[in-house]
């Protein structure tokens, strides 16, 4: 059988996300909205419908809020206004809308062709050129999504469409700007999800990773069962019978920590000698990178905008002084050694010892990487950034860094600066033995994060 020549377009039902509890009005087949006469249905869900519809000398796809719980109405607004800045690169071009009608509305291009859902229902797996093109052509649409300082958050089959001449990444419905604050529930489509995701911890790689897992079902037919809850990296008996010269990508992309994918750019440039000669694939591309530029300024807007000017305590020095877009500290948390040990500090409840934790790092990677911040201020802000509630300090042990050290050697567990090595349990008692500043937190060479 030929592939369908219908066009999809979801209507912002997703697959984990609950739908409205409301009784939405859902506009009837030739009814008018604006200058656009709807005809038959493109795609439904709890958030919206979309329509075939004719007006304005052409057919357009017409979508239609038809929820009407708190919040809808904006959100709706939000995704015409991202649509209108994308200007049709990588995404249905906007074409005109009724945003403060009765039954709001806007049209967008039609875009002509199946979705890859359908079109693999049709024929089965893509052959590897094509699935490098489906590849090239996503990783360009979600490039200039993240210059928005957005994520798509639902790369799936069904949101693409395979157009004559490209693939076409559609419904920015659930998107998520950077500097907008986490909504109260995981949103997506959970067999494609970023593992991240599901704790409400977006990252600037999410849509890496469900990129990943897009390629695996063009290439294979079928996505295998819960490898986002693997809980780890995704090795080649996960990902099944894939061609070779796919799997090294496929694994890069969806490995679990999103700071250990490779960014957008790499993962162009990849795609590009894949699709020319694969044995001279560069692996260096497939490497995590540190922070893109565009990257370091999404991390600025989360934090600045939406955690550690909101939440931190009246009595830190932030509430006076608060934290700056593009200052270098909020950069760190993007530093993995440092990260991993205030998590560290804070899961055993010691996050008194994070300002010396902090102090002695800076004093190995260089003062520059605090921007003239006090560790006090930037323990405070990277606090109120993880969203991490007082801890509660053991009993017996003081809430500093050498009751913590002792609370860690009493307990047999790796001391500050050791993160490989467990300690034997103490044959004597009273106090621990100090740790010397030589024991402490300081990384080497090879861990720093530039």
């Amino acid at each position: 059988a030929g592939a369908p020549t219908g066009t999809g377009y979801p209507g912002g039902g997703h697959q984990g996300v609950p739908a409205a509890p409301t009784a939405p009005r859902i506009p009837a087949t030739g009814e008018m909205l604006g200058p656009f006469q709807l005809g038959d249905s493109l795609g439904h869900g709890g958030f919206a419908h979309v329509y075939r519809a004719t007006g304005q000398g052409g057919e357009v796809a017409l979508k239609v809020l038809t929820n009407t719980e708190a919040g809808s109405l904006d959100r709706f607004i939000g995704e015409a206004a991202l649509l209108e800045r994308l200007a049709g690169r990588g995404f249905p071009q906007l074409v005109a809308a009724g945003l403060s009608d009765p039954t709001p509305w806007f049209a967008m291009e039609l875009v002509p062709g199946p979705t890859l859902s359908q079109r693999l229902a049709a024929n089965g797996p893509l052959p590897v050129h094509e699935v490098l093109r489906v590849a090239d052509d996503v990783l360009d649409a979600l490039a200039v999504l993240q210059e928005e300082h957005f994520l798509h958050r639902d790369v799936k089959p069904a949101n693409i469409i395979a157009a004559p001449d490209r693939y076409v990444l559609i419904d920015l419905g659930i998107a998520k700007g950077h500097g907008t604050t986490t909504s109260t529930h995981a949103a997506g489509t959970i067999s494609y999800m970023a593992p991240e995701l599901f704790v409400r911890k977006p990252h600037a790689r999410s849509d890496v990773y469900s990129l990943g897992l897009l390629l695996i079902f063009l290439a294979t037919g079928e996505l295998p069962n819960d490898l986002n809850f693997a809980g780890r990296d995704l090795t080649a008996a996960d990902v099944g019978p894939v061609d070779q010269r796919l799997l090294p990508l496929i694994l890069a992309m969806t490995r679990h920590r999103p700071e250990d994918r490779p960014p957008l750019h790499n993962l162009s440039r990849t795609v590009a000698q894949l699709a020319t000669d694969s044995a001279r694939l560069d692996p260096a591309l497939l490497a995590a990178a540190g922070a893109t530029t565009i990257e370091r300024g999404l991390v600025t807007e989360v934090l600045t905008g939406s955690a550690a000017s909101a939440t931190v305590a009246p009595t830190s020095v932030l509430a006076s002084n608060p934290v700056q877009p593009g200052e270098p500290m909020t950069n760190l948390v993007y530093d993995q050694q440092l990260m991993g040990r205030l998590h560290q500090v804070h899961g055993d409840g010691f996050d008194g010892a994070a300002e010396e934790v902090i102090s002695t790092y800076l004093a190995a990677v260089g003062p520059q990487r605090a921007g003239g911040r006090a560790p006090a201020a930037i323990k405070d802000y990277l606090w109120a950034a993880m969203r991490w509630a007082p801890a509660f300090t053991p009993e017996g042990y003081s809430d500093t860094f050498d009751g913590w050290a002792a609370y860690r050697q009493r307990h047999g567990l790796p001391l500050p600066g050791s993160p490989t090595t467990s300690v034997p349990r103490r044959q004597t008692t009273g106090t621990a033995q100090r740790v010397t500043s030589a024991q402490r937190m300081a990384p080497s060479a090879a861990q720093r994060v530039a």
